[in-house]
């Protein structure tokens, strides 16, 4: 299993207790990094695995995985 980072959107009508819908991610497998409670969303780590179970926590609206993108070297001959 691989550490990923996801953005969780917190569903508007759980957008005033973001901190418990924080707190049951992280009991089911995330690793909060940060809580931006104006824009309603909640970053973190978790296994790849946990992706699924991660939608299914109450209050949760949708979970985005983190995009990763590597550029070649810049004496690379694939520019």
């Amino acid at each position: 299993m691989s550490k990923i980072n996801v953005s969780v959107a917190i569903a508007d009508e759980h957008l005033d207790h973001i901190s418990a819908v924080a707190e049951a991610l992280q009991s089911h497998g995330l690793t909060v990094l940060s809580i931006m409670e104006m824009l309603g969303v909640v970053t973190g780590v978790c296994d790849d695995s946990m992706v699924g179970t991660l939608r299914t926590v109450n209050g949760v609206d949708s979970v985005e995985v983190g995009q990763t993108f590597h550029l070649a070297p810049p004496d690379s001959s694939v520019q």
